[in-house]
């Protein structure tokens, strides 16, 4: 996707400065990224970060959440930033969804609020919410979609649940690595004083 038109030289920060710093100053705008890692090491609370982040510089930012139901997403800073209506959520909780409506809803709340940031958490759970027949093409109507946001200029941040077993890493099923323009691996790691 690195193709993208609307890809800029211009960096945004991911509102972890650590980060920023091994991305050369932040992840360029209209890239998307994908943040894989095992269950509850984080990629959430990044994802929070990153709209977060963009709203403290004048970004407003919408996510669509497909594992957590709205009272779980909303952690106390998330919350505060959709009920000042600086970040939007897209109401995932219907089954049979398709690509199609959730790209028109996002493309709608996007033009709606003028948001730069979107976050999908999680690619996993996306597919599991689709209906049985878009579920055949769910590589190739994702990649689609996530072409046609950046191509907007607008920065995605994904999530996506990784196997780790410690020496043998492995990505979702679906294989989405072709899908983001980076990615960061989170993992639990052993630290010895």
């Amino acid at each position: 996707m690195s193709t993208t038109s609307s890809v800029t030289d211009k960096r945004i920060s991911v509102g972890v400065k650590g980060l920023d710093v091994m991305l050369g100053g932040g992840l360029p705008m209209g890239y998307s990224l994908l943040v894989v890692g095992p269950s509850g090491s984080g990629k959430t609370i990044l994802a929070t970060e990153f709209l977060a982040e963009g709203v403290r510089n004048g970004e407003k930012g919408v996510i669509a959440a497909f594992e957590k139901s709205p009272s779980q997403l909303l952690s106390g800073q998330l919350n505060s930033l959709v009920r000042d209506m600086k970040v939007g959520v897209i109401d995932t909780r219907s089954l049979d969804l398709s690509i199609d409506q959730t790209l028109h809803d996002l493309i709608d709340m996007i033009k709606k609020l003028q948001a730069k940031r979107v976050v999908i958490d999680s690619l996993s759970g996306f597919e599991l919410a689709l209906a049985p027949e878009f579920q055949e093409d769910f590589r190739g109507s994702l990649y689609r979609m996530i072409a046609e946001l950046t191509g907007m200029g607008v920065t995605i941040l994904m999530t996506s649940e990784l196997e780790d077993r410690y020496a043998d890493l492995r990505f979702s099923p679906f294989g989405s690595a072709f899908l983001a323009d980076a990615i960061v691996m989170q993992r639990y790691i052993v630290m010895k004083d």
